[in-house]
């Protein structure tokens, strides 16, 4: 591997434990160390490419739309002034180029496609300006919230650890995970902890980290308390097999409500007949809205539920089949674990954490 760049290394502080300060860069590089940013990374490739494809187009970004994704980004976090904002941007040790420039690179993203697929680069392999962008997308676009509080977790598992020593296997398990998932071995790790500007000793407190995080969770998260969990939030987690159309207009709404009804037309046929979206889920009863929750809990299948309103437009649904929650659903599975380490990492960290960007606030 050639000469690497030293790389923007964040420092503003995002939590404290013990008296330590973690740092936005200890948040990202922990997330590279669990190999959770593969998605963020591909997304601003995309974008980059998306970007350099409009440049050589010579084409120009809709000044507008780029105005209401920056109100609409502001307005969700309260941030009235540009004197709020840049200093909600400073909090983050992001400036407000970084905030026009993210806005530019994610209108092209969506607008366009790159007109040469090209072989995704590899976070160790780019250029040191392009992984200097990956902070900004991270936060900008929500993903950084969700990154901090995984190492918080991590952090506060080691703080309630104290005096319970970890067996060297779990380390050992946990080198050979990390190994395998980062898709490195012995000889290439130095080349990547040099990519990270990180060195073994701080590899060392990850792996230590993860293996109390570990230990933590497979005792709490057993089949006896996953199978009570399910049991008492049976309600919550019911699944509805629906069907949907997509309209624009209350009075289409309420047509589709009349000729499903009177005139005995399934939704799909009214949305080919109108050229409506139509799409067919399975939505759990937690991740409706509260106004509808109701009316989806009351229904029985085969029953047609509109006009619902939703964002500028309305929805009809029609109930296909109601299903129970069991473990033996991956999703379920994955909800009700959560659920767990939820409740009791929120009480442990209220005890060893202390945020300096507010709760809630980060992203």
């Amino acid at each position: 591997m050639g000469q690497l760049q030293p790389i923007r290394q964040p420092t503003t502080t995002v939590f404290f434990c013990a008296g330590r300060a973690f740092s936005i860069t200890d948040v990202i590089d922990a997330a590279h160390f669990r190999v959770d940013l593969t998605p963020a990374w591909q997304r601003l490739l995309h974008s980059v490419e998306a970007e350099e494809d409009a440049a050589e187009r010579e084409l120009e970004p809709d000044v507008d739309a780029l105005q209401q994704m920056s109100d609409d980004f502001r307005s969700e976090r309260d941030l009235i002034t540009a004197e709020e904002t840049e200093q909600w941007l400073a909090q983050r040790d992001l400036t407000l180029d970084d905030f026009s420039d993210h806005f530019v690179r994610r209108y092209w993203g969506a607008s366009l496609n790159p007109k040469a697929e090209t072989e995704p680069i590899e976070f160790m392999a780019a250029p040191a300006e392009l992984r200097d962008l990956l902070p900004a997308e991270l936060v900008l676009l929500g993903a950084f919230d969700a990154l901090a509080t995984e190492l918080s977790w991590r952090v506060a598992a080691r703080a309630v650890a104290v005096g319970r020593e970890l067996n060297p296997e779990l380390i050992s398990a946990e080198r050979r995970s990390f190994l395998e998932r980062a898709g490195v071995n012995e000889i290439a790790l130095p080349d990547w902890l040099a990519v990270h500007g990180r060195d073994a000793a701080w590899l060392d407190e990850m792996l230590s980290l993860e293996a109390y995080y570990r230990r933590e969770r497979e005792a709490l998260v057993t089949e006896d308390r996953c199978r009570a969990e399910v049991s008492s939030s049976r309600l919550q987690l019911a699944r509805f097999d629906t069907e949907t159309v997509e309209l624009d207009s209350l009075d289409a709404a309420r047509e589709t409500m009349l000729c499903v009804r009177n005139d005995g037309l399934s939704l799909e046929e009214v949305a080919a007949q109108g050229s409506y979206p139509f799409h067919r889920d399975v939505i759990l009863l937690e991740d409706l809205r509260e106004s509808v929750r109701e009316r989806f809990l009351c229904a029985v299948p085969g029953e047609v539920l509109g006009p619902l309103e939703r964002g500028d437009g309305f929805q009809v649904c029609r109930i296909r089949e109601k299903i129970e929650p069991t473990l033996g659903d991956e999703e379920i599975r994955r909800r009700i674990e959560q659920r767990l380490l939820q409740r009791f990492f929120n009480e442990v960290c209220s005890t060893h954490i202390r945020w300096s960007i507010p709760a809630g606030l980060i992203a």
